[in-house]
């Protein structure tokens, strides 16, 4: 996947999050930024997570990627199947409503998995110990490291990139679960319209 296939992905979600009635466009940098503040203090202030809490998180993901992947063919296929035909023009306006949300959740789906996916990687790099293959130490002493050099970036390695993991993976996981609160909105939204639809047939 190129890199302009990965923003249109991006870029189609986020411009799915309008205001209702003004259709204007949410400010997504406050609310990433505040996303990315919790990461970093809970990266700063949680020292590891464990396998089992990992183990629980990525099952949880899991479990809403199946939801978001079985949901998406029958509210993208079904959005005005078997609806009765507008008669008025504010029908026809429901309608226009009903196709544009089952867009936007397609929109939202398709970032929502890659999202989820990568956000379980994240997680399951976790669970992995690393440690520095012999070979490389021997390159930094062919090129003259000397032994406190080497110490000192062995140690800070080893504590910035667990909390750099940690703090991404965090901040996947609260991006993957508002992505899910918006499809979610905007596929009961869809559903609600159509309900008014049918509903307000003449008998």
């Amino acid at each position: 996947m190129t890199a302009n296939k990965i923003w249109d992905i991006v870029h189609d979600n986020y411009s799915t999050y309008q205001n209702e009635q003004t259709h204007t466009l949410e400010r997504h940098w406050v609310r990433l930024t505040v996303q990315g503040v919790i990461a970093g203090i809970i990266a700063t202030f949680v020292k590891e997570l464990s396998d089992d809490n990992i183990s629980v998180l990525v099952t949880a993901l899991s479990i809403l990627i199946g939801f978001a992947f079985a949901a998406m063919f029958p509210i993208a296929l079904e959005s005005v199947a078997g609806l009765p035909k507008p008669l008025y023009a504010e029908d026809r306006d429901d309608i226009k409503t009903i196709r544009q949300l089952a867009i936007y959740f397609r929109f939202n789906v398709a970032y929502f998995i890659p999202l989820t996916l990568a956000c379980i990687a994240a997680f399951l790099l976790q669970m992995l110990s690393f440690s520095i293959p012999n070979s490389i130490v021997y390159l930094g002493e062919r090129f003259s490291l000397t032994l406190i050099n080497q110490s000192h970036i062995a140690s800070l390695t080893c504590l910035l990139v667990p909390k750099i993991m940690l703090a991404l993976s965090v901040l996947l996981l609260q991006e993957s679960c508002y992505t899910f609160y918006r499809m979610c909105f905007n596929a009961l939204a869809l559903l609600r319209i159509k309900e008014e639809y049918i509903a307000n047939r003449p008998d």
